[in-house]
């Protein structure tokens, strides 16, 4: 199966024209995120999700995305989630929000997320496939440090 490819430094200079945060799934990572006070947004484009009672850096590889950030977001570096530039553990909690469809390959950044944060790991995405067909289905994984945590939201 080949991979959406987006062209986020051309896509991003209308990106907050078109995309809103939902604050039904804002509600729900947030409370997956726990009591995590350092949480890194992996893939943070814009901040949409991004908590603002607790310290986040954000991750973005996309120049374009890392410029339309709001004033007063977190702070926000280059890099990509295949190759988090932290130490082990160096965070409380991970999250990314519609960006794992984009990862080569997926499995690598979700093992950096892991990595990096030994406590809730949580990832919004959705099913492009489900998506068309009128039946989208809202995932939220979070990992606490159990590691077994796996809730499915239906969006109504």
């Amino acid at each position: 199966m080949s991979r959406l490819r987006v062209d986020y430094d051309e896509l991003g200079l209308t990106y907050n024209s078109h995309r809103r945060e939902d604050p039904r799934l804002a509600s729900r990572i947030h409370a997956g995120l726990g009591q995590a006070r350092t949480v890194i947004n992996v893939g943070a484009g814009t901040g949409a999700y991004e908590p603002s009672d607790r310290w986040v850096l954000a991750v973005e590889p996309s120049a374009t995305m890392r410029a339309r950030r709001p004033p007063g977001s977190a702070p926000v570096i280059d890099a990509r989630a295949e190759a988090l530039p932290f130490d082990d553990d160096a965070v409380d909690a991970a999250m990314a929000c519609a960006t794992i469809h984009h990862w080569q390959p997926a499995a690598t950044g979700l093992a950096e997320m892991r990595r990096v944060a030994p406590g809730p790991v949580v990832i919004f995405t959705w099913s492009w496939r489900a998506s068309r067909s009128g039946s989208a289905s809202i995932w939220l994984r979070g990992s606490p440090a159990s590691g077994r945590c796996f809730r499915r939201w239906r969006k109504s």
